[in-house]
């Protein structure tokens, strides 16, 4: 809906943030917010879910935005998790949008039927639910890295020299850290200058096989 403002508003370059989603549908409720539409087998609509995604069968796009394609899409995310598998946006991230382990299963059931219709599990895809696979399939979406899109429109680099101190604060993830590309990269900025003004704050959970942040680092950030 927010996109289909905006092109009455006359944007056709987006910027979107994928992560933190309540959803788990495979991108189909925002394909249908901008004109597509889901069919079972028997060429009845279907409301577009996770609960229907097992059920589709055709995507009428008859009735899509035509001004998708005249835009570009950018999709800033900082996972590459799939569309499905063991460490897909379902198993992943479905139990902790209220999902048990058997609507969980059910979902990805879902997630593989509709990743098959279209024949795409792209890295990336499994975003805030799977919105990445949609927007990517049907509207030509590129995915970005999210920390390197927010820089850029920031213009960090020119920033810095103005701050004092980067104070950065990363806890709770239970993800493996490998897959947060975030804190990767102001990590690595951090190793590159080694500027002492960056400052890292950071939960006991974080320092675990994925991650071992050095003793000068902590020291740094118990000394805030």
């Amino acid at each position: 809906q927010m996109i289909m403002d905006a092109f009455c508003r006359g944007c056709r370059r987006f910027i979107i943030g994928l992560g933190g989603s309540a959803t788990n549908d495979g991108g189909t409720g925002a394909l249908s917010a901008l004109g597509a539409v889901f069919k079972d087998e028997n060429g009845i609509v279907l409301r577009a879910c996770g609960m229907n995604l097992s059920k589709i069968v055709t995507v009428d796009l008859s009735g899509f935005d035509k001004r998708i394609y005249e835009s570009e899409i950018i999709l800033a995310c900082d996972v590459d998790i799939p569309l499905f598998g063991k460490t897909g946006t379902t198993l992943l991230y479905s139990p902790q949008k209220g999902a048990d382990e058997s609507m969980s299963l059910y979902l990805e059931e879902g997630m593989k039927h509709f990743a098959a219709v279209i024949c795409e599990n792209n890295p990336g895809a499994g975003a805030a639910g799977g919105v990445g696979f949609g927007l990517m399939t049907y509207c030509g979406a590129k995915k970005v890295s999210g920390i390197d899109a927010v820089l850029d429109i920031l213009d960090f680099e020119s920033q810095l020299e103005y701050a004092c101190r980067y104070p950065l604060h990363f806890a709770g993830i239970k993800e493996p850290l490998k897959r947060e590309q975030a804190l990767f990269r102001l990590y690595s900025e951090h190793g590159r200058t080694k500027d002492p003004r960056y400052a890292f704050a950071y939960a006991e959970s974080l320092l675990n096989p994925y991650l071992k942040l050095n003793d000068s680092i902590k020291t740094r950030s118990e000394q805030m």
